[in-house]
């Protein structure tokens, strides 16, 4: 009989208060692997972001100063007329759209964004250069910024302007840096245009004046205040972009731990956003070669 006992003694179950003991420790290990899964996650997609950002700002900045480089270009020197450096004729697109190929646009080139609704409060900028074959026997081919085949025919030129805007064109939710070439001479679009970077949320440029032409910039302005008849006298252009991850709203989606960020480019307004979205902010100054011999 003590046997029988001594076996039903040794095989009692657990008691209620080591059950909960036992269930809360469970919840705690469960909810410091959810966490450390979730931070984890939130982490990846941070790095990833930031990667991306680093890595377009770079290739957006790098693009830019090339064709900033090429304003005022003129190598035969015998253009009829003077190169505004920065285009402001109305051969362009109304706000953010494209013009088609071979079509002819009725807005300002380059133009300061005036309205969130409209442009985004983006800066709009047009490159005046020629392409010239004037010393040429055949017929050359220049690509323009959207990589669209220009012929410029046997000595001859062809003036172009390359024009950079921020936009979402194809609303996808993901604006872009857009550039599109359009031919002065014939007023019409070479090419549409062609989406650069993705993630350019906001992109603003100022110009360097020297209006005394002594080799010194006295001041950067905006295009309303630089006005199109100064736009000669202008040899340098700063340029700066907010810029987020690029790829979608999922993938961006709480990448920011504030729910509210604010951003300010050069003289615009101040954006506020409150989507978590990780962004950041990047300028340079581009001097502007081809005008260095009007001083």
């Amino acid at each position: 009989m003590n046997v029988m006992n001594n076996k039903i003694g040794s095989q009692r179950g657990f008691t209620l208060v080591e059950l909960m003991v036992g269930l809360v420790l469970s919840l705690f290990i469960i909810g410091v692997a959810i966490t450390y899964m979730v931070t984890s996650a939130r982490t990846f997609r941070v790095q990833t972001n930031e990667t991306l950002i680093q890595e377009n700002a770079r290739f957006a900045l790098d693009v830019l100063t090339q064709n900033f480089r090429l304003a005022g270009l003129n190598p035969s020197n015998n253009f009829a007329n003077t190169l505004e450096v920065i285009y402001s004729g109305a051969k362009c697109p109304a706000n953010e759209s494209s013009t088609a190929d071979d079509a002819a646009g009725n807005t300002a080139c380059t133009k300061d964004g005036a309205d969130n609704a409209i442009d985004n409060n983006s800066d709009r900028i047009a490159i005046d250069y020629v392409a010239d074959a004037s010393r040429s026997a055949v017929a050359i081919v220049v690509n323009g910024c959207n990589s669209w085949p220009i012929t410029v025919p046997a000595r001859s030129e062809v003036r172009l302007a390359s024009v950079f805007w921020s936009a979402d064109i194809d609303g996808d939710g993901v604006r872009s840096l857009y550039c599109q070439t359009y031919n002065l001479d014939t007023e019409t679009a070479e090419g549409v245009a062609l989406p650069l970077i993705d993630g350019v949320d906001r992109v603003q440029f100022q110009y360097g004046v020297d209006n005394d032409n002594d080799g010194l910039i006295e001041r950067y302005q905006s295009f309303t205040n630089l006005g199109a008849a100064n736009s000669i006298n202008v040899r340098s252009i700063r340029v700066a972009m907010l810029l987020n991850g690029g790829t979608n709203n999922d993938q961006n989606f709480d990448t920011e731990l504030s729910a509210e960020r604010t951003y300010t480019l050069l003289d615009a307004p101040v954006s506020t956003f409150d989507d978590q979205v990780l962004r950041q902010t990047y300028s340079t100054t581009v001097l502007i070669p081809n005008t260095l011999n009007r001083i």
